[in-house]
């Protein structure tokens, strides 16, 4: 018979051979939820609000160039209040944006709330009926929305208890 007390652990196993180890289950949410503990992990967090406001902002310039094209046809392509709908949005995402390249927590927050708001009137009010596509875009929006508000506000504090 084997001494099985000598015989090496799964983990000290896969260390001889080089393996990494498998993903435990903080990792696999950190990944989606990242952690803010420094300040350069919240400004890297905070980060995300940024290129959801940037890019919400670019695909209202894509819009309004089509609008103002005529490469949409319709009676909603043809309608004023979407191309100032289209305006609005971009001044207020290119606002949020510069707000959140600063960290600035109301910039995250108003960003937030406007990008919900500005969806929840196209699709409650405008009837304007989303599909599963759509849905799932602001969602994800929203998701880094909130990244940026979690990183804004996690390096306001963090910066207050470092000064203090």
């Amino acid at each position: 018979m084997t001494d099985d007390r000598n015989a090496p652990s799964g983990a000290r196993q896969r260390e001889s051979r080089g393996d990494p180890p498998p993903p435990s289950r903080a990792s696999i949410w950190q990944t989606w939820w990242p952690a803010v503990d420094t300040v350069e992990a919240a400004e890297r967090v905070a980060r995300y609000g940024f290129w959801a406001a940037a890019i919400n902002a670019a695909l209202g310039g894509l819009l309004l160039g089509l609008l103002l094209s005529d490469a949409m046809s319709g009676p909603i392509a043809s309608s004023p209040a979407l191309v100032w709908w289209a305006v609005a949005d971009i001044l207020v995402s290119v606002c949020v944006a510069a707000g959140l390249w600063v960290y600035s927590p109301v910039a995250a927050v108003a960003g937030t709330v406007l990008f919900v708001a500005s969806k929840l009137i196209a699709w409650l009010v405008l009837s304007a009926t989303p599909n599963l596509t759509a849905i799932l875009i602001a969602g994800l929006f929203v998701y880094f929305y909130v990244l940026g508000v979690r990183g804004a506000f996690a390096r306001r504090t963090l910066l207050a208890g470092t000064a203090g």
